[in-house]
């Protein structure tokens, strides 16, 4: 993840980082904080404890930064250790997709 990225993710997650003496806090917005020596776990931890409890196949719409990428409709899986979500691949199911046929995303929106 870039300087770029984090700053994103941390201001899209309303969270606060800040930098003492080789430490790092984060402070996420429901006031839960963490002290981290490494930017990597710091950030991570931020992702992970933004994700929403989602089941499996629940449908979403799924789609990469930057242009050319459309919007597709995929089934969710899993989040990978990054925060993306993991959907099957060309639409499958866990009915009936294998679960290593399956692909991470940068963004995601629930479909109605």
């Amino acid at each position: 993840m870039t300087i770029q990225d984090a700053i994103r993710l941390i201001d899209k997650t309303k969270s606060v980082l800040t930098i003492q003496d080789n430490e790092i806090r984060i402070i996420l917005h429901n006031g839960t904080s963490r002290t981290f020596t490494d930017f990597d776990t710091a950030i991570n931890f931020i992702t992970i404890s933004h994700r929403p409890q989602l089941a499996v196949d629940t449908k979403l719409l799924v789609w990469d930064d930057g242009e050319g990428y459309d919007k597709t409709k995929r089934y969710f899986s899993h989040w990978d250790h990054d925060g993306k979500p993991v959907v099957f691949k060309y639409g499958g199911t866990s009915w009936n997709t294998p679960l290593d046929y399956t692909c991470a995303y940068d963004n995601w929106e629930y479909v109605d």
